[in-house]
């Protein structure tokens, strides 16, 4: 079939879900009436690669290392193979090397590394063979995480079978400087597009058809890099596409992701979400973390209306015949989702939904609930008050907790993370920090504990001087990019810190003993051990009267059950939200207690660990039984693949 426009999703992007880049681009090509095709590339290669080592380079913990970006690189640097030598003796690790055999046994991960870096090499010459069967114009892929050497190593092969071909590359790896990097580095990929390009595309492509790669640059949009916008002295580092209405954009079409995972061998082994977004940018980002490099150039938030955002779900989920959707906003807003989700608690028939949001007070996580709401990633990052200070969170231990209480008994999943490595952080927070987790053991653990990371966009980024940073590309990019210093400093989005703020940031024994107690709160909380229960705490009615009974099977218990007095009783549902000690005072006055009851009483209840006292408020520790069980991880909403699933209909 002959197309106009085809655009590639190169490996190794996930493959549990389409790409929403893509999907809004070929949406908007033919609304205009523009022929185009995606090519989910990164589908085809995780079938030869094998599923469970696709997996691996796209979410090994070491991504910072670019393994995936290596495997690439040796179609797109042939001459580096030297320097590959060094680069795993720089960044394989025995502890890396074993325990990549214990997720995949039998396997070395050098000489794995080495095979899957041949076939990329076969790979990239049979697609791009593939590409140019479709006899495109414009031939475009998308570029974020690892996908950078596959997508200039493709339009690079494109280039040579084909010159009357004009290659694009657009994607987060693409934002601003970043872009004028790429288009400097390889000459051979035509234009770099900054920004959010949907509604742009149509009239760029029709412009080049016009005129070819040849075209002038004053014709196209200030966004659109080629040759002479990278050259310009006067390039600007904020240059790229923002949609300001984004009810104006095209539903993404996820038409061919669908098609080709029908025919995969895959298919069985994949049971696939949707991507939808209801905003870009972050409402609170605009107060900013000092971390987070998210959103790039495009901060300013925009939303598009709830009716959009219902009428896309029903169309969507109808057309591709799943209700599970992963909402790609970085950051929901409480006022958007009380008007989405107010709407589908309604429905006999609810979507699966995933969504990343802040920490939020729980009238929204119920409304959450009620609207189909099953898993969110919620940016708590520490239990530690220096530590949310010290990174600009905006939010505080007890408030980080609560969320955690709350979505338990709601039955919706929390991700999360801590992270370590902040400028200006003390070891000895992290050991506080551990001797809390015992006390949490009955609430979702962190899924990790992540190194904080040095991000182009971030607070960290624009004013190191503020932190005493020196900031340099990481570098594992030399490695990965034989390229002058001068064009990785373009590239890079992942930064070290030269002064070495960092180096020990894992070596010290407060953070080795939070490391030890997370262990134990993960086994704690997903024992699957014969014999072992989870660890729970509740409150319940006692079978033979009007009181409760505390229930508490955690490590740290006092007592596995014991009877409260009312007071205690009220305390703990008084305290059920984040509460000072007046506000106790004042609620149980009301059942006619004193202020000296209520401090006994709470001198109770924090030595029996039902009770947490942080910076002077108090939150209950103990929760009632979940109203619905978690979702397993195969029903992710954002989709979920594995080498033992097997796939049953809708």
């Amino acid at each position: 079939m002959s197309v106009t426009i085809c655009l590639i999703n190169p490996p190794f992007g996930a493959i549990e879900h389409p790409s929403i880049s893509l999907g809004l681009l070929q949406a908007s090509a033919k609304r205009a009436g523009l022929s185009c095709r995606t090519l989910n590339a990164n589908l085809a290669f995780a079938e030869r690669l094998g599923l469970d080592l696709y997996f691996w380079f796209a979410s090994s913990p070491n991504y910072l290392d670019f393994f995936g970006e290596w495997v690439f690189g040796g179609s797109l640097f042939p001459e580096s193979e030297t320097v590959s030598e060094e680069y795993f003796r720089r960044f394989i690790s025995e502890e890396l090397a074993g325990t990549f055999t214990a997720v995949l046994p039998g396997r070395d991960l050098a000489e794995t590394l080495r095979g899957a870096r041949k076939l990329a090499g076969k790979f990239i010459e049979q697609l791009a063979v593939e590409v140019l069967s479709t006899r495109p114009r414009v031939v475009g892929c998308t570029s974020s995480a690892q996908q950078t050497c596959a997508s200039a190593a493709l339009l690079k092969r494109v280039r040579q079978l084909d010159d009357s071909v004009v290659t694009l590359l657009g994607g987060p790896n693409c934002e601003g400087t970043m872009g004028r990097g790429l288009r400097r580095a390889f000459p051979w990929v035509d234009f770099v597009v900054s920004g959010e390009a949907e509604l742009i595309f149509p009239d760029l492509v029709r412009t080049l058809l016009r005129h070819g790669r040849a075209v002038d640059e004053e014709l196209l949009p200030e966004c659109v890099i080629g040759a002479s916008r990278a050259a310009a002295p006067a390039f600007s580092p904020e240059t790229r596409s923002v949609v300001r209405d984004l009810d104006a954009t095209a539903p993404p079409d996820y038409d061919d992701y669908f098609e080709e995972l029908s025919h995969s061998p895959l298919a069985e082994k994949i049971a696939p979400g949707l991507l939808l977004e209801t905003s870009r940018g972050c409402w609170w980002g605009e107060n900013r973390c000092k971390f987070c490099g998210l959103n790039g150039l495009a901060l300013k938030y925009r939303a598009k209306s709830a009716g959009r955002v219902l009428e896309e779900i029903e169309t969507l989920c109808s057309r591709y015949k799943t209700r599970k959707i992963m909402f790609v906003d970085n950051n929901l807003d409480p006022q958007l989702a009380k008007a989405v989700l107010s709407r589908l608690a309604d429905r006999p028939e609810q979507p699966s939904l995933f969504f990343e949001t802040r920490v939020m007070d729980k009238s929204q996580l119920e409304l959450m609930a009620r609207g189909g709401v099953r898993w969110i990633t919620v940016g708590i990052e520490s239990f530690h008050p220096r530590l949310l200070a010290l990174m600009g969170k905006g939010t505080s231990v007890l408030e980080n907790i609560q969320v955690l209480r709350w979505a338990y008994e709601l039955g919706i999943r929390v991700g999360y993370s801590m992270l370590y490595g902040f400028p200006g952080e003390r070891d000895e927070w992290y050991g506080e920090m551990a001797d809390l987790f015992p006390l949490l053991h009955h609430l979702e653990p962190p899924h990790r504990i992540w190194p904080m990371k040095y991000d182009r966009f971030s607070v960290y980024h624009e004013e190191p001087q503020r932190f005493g940073l020196r900031l340099a590309p990481r570098k594992s990019y030399a490695y990965v990019f034989p390229l002058p210093a001068g064009l990785l400093a373009e590239i890079a989005y992942f930064f070290d810190d030269e002064n070495g703020s960092q180096r020990n940031a894992a070596g010290g024994p407060g953070f080795k003993q939070l490391q030890g107690k997370w262990q134990q709160w993960q086994n704690a909380f997903w024992s699957s051990e014969p014999g072992r229960e989870q660890a729970f705490l509740y409150v319940l009615p006692s079978p033979g009267g009007p009181e409760k009974i505390l229930y508490d099977t955690r490590a740290c218990a006092v007592e596995a059950a014991v009877i409260l007095t009312g007071l205690e009783t009220r305390i703990l549902e008084c305290c059920d939200r984040v509460c000072t000690l007046p506000q106790i005072e004042e609620y149980c006055a009301s059942g006619g207690s004193n202020a000296a009851a209520v401090s006994k009483a709470i001198g109770h209840l924090l030595t029996r660990k039902a009770l947490l006292h942080r910076s002077g408020s108090y939150l209950t520790l103990a929760v009632n039984p979940p109203r619905r069980a978690y979702l397993p991880v195969r029903d992710f909403p954002g989709g979920y693949y594995s080498p033992e699933l097997r796939q049953s209909p809708e």
